[in-house]
């Protein structure tokens, strides 16, 4: 299994997801959230934009993470999943 991509602490982050129904069709689910949670420090909640239709991105900022930070997308009852990263101090 590969290694997760890295980013250094400090940057923003865009991070993009796809939501699609059974049939692989993009749809826009009714409320869409995303919660960074990295392994030293507090949840974030940052606001997703609606790209295009099944298309959200969320800006996170990554000052003062270190270690693991997991991001999880999620669309009433649609689960776009749970990606980690690799979060470097310089």
């Amino acid at each position: 299994m590969p290694a997760p991509p890295r980013y250094w602490a400090g940057k923003v982050m865009r991070q993009t997801a796809t939501f699609k129904d059974p049939s692989g069709a993009l749809v826009d689910p009714s409320v869409v959230t995303v919660t960074a949670t990295p392994e030293n420090g507090t949840p974030q909640t940052p606001t997703p934009s609606h790209v295009s239709t099944g298309v959200y991105r969320a800006t996170i900022d990554t000052s003062g993470m270190s270690g693991w930070l997991k991001i999880a997308w999620d669309g009433a009852g649609v689960d776009a999943g749970v990606t980690t990263f690799g979060i470097d101090t310089p």
